[in-house]
């Protein structure tokens, strides 16, 4: 008797929890600080210094800004991006920078929020039309 009330408590904490496993929803706008950093290989840091990073909404500039040096190896220089007065990334944003002459879009920004108990989150993003999701962005200079 005993055992059958413990399997009957076991099963009503599991429901009681799968219950708590609220949809994966999508989020309009992506933190910063929440940003993956974005990978450079075969850069220096003179072209990291000299490139600035321009934020578009609707196709008009609405802030600016400069890499941060994250971490540095061998052959690869990890970037965080830092903005002049905003902190947060917008679904419809795009970021523009140059590095060696060449162009680079970051764009479709998405934070999905993952089907599990707490707040679980994966961020996936483009670099020139390139899909990254919930990982480092690699721009090979």
């Amino acid at each position: 008797m005993d055992l059958l009330n413990l399997k009957n408590k076991v099963l009503l904490l599991s429901a009681i929890l799968l219950l708590n496993c609220a949809p994966g929803k999508e989020s309009k706008y992506v933190l910063l600080n929440d940003f993956p950093p974005i990978v450079i290989i075969n850069g220096d840091e003179s072209d990291i210094k000299e490139s600035n990073i321009y934020l578009l909404r609707d196709n008009d500039t609405i802030d600016k800004g400069h890499f941060k040096v994250y971490s540095k190896s061998d052959n690869k220089i990890d970037l965080k991006i830092g903005l002049d007065r905003r902190d947060s990334l917008q679904v419809e944003d795009k970021i523009l920078f140059q590095m060696k002459g060449k162009q680079f879009t970051v764009s479709d920004f998405q934070k999905l929020e993952v089907r599990s108990s707490g707040n679980p989150y994966i961020i996936s993003y483009k670099i020139n039309g390139t899909a990254f999701i919930d990982r480092e962005g690699n721009i090979k200079l």
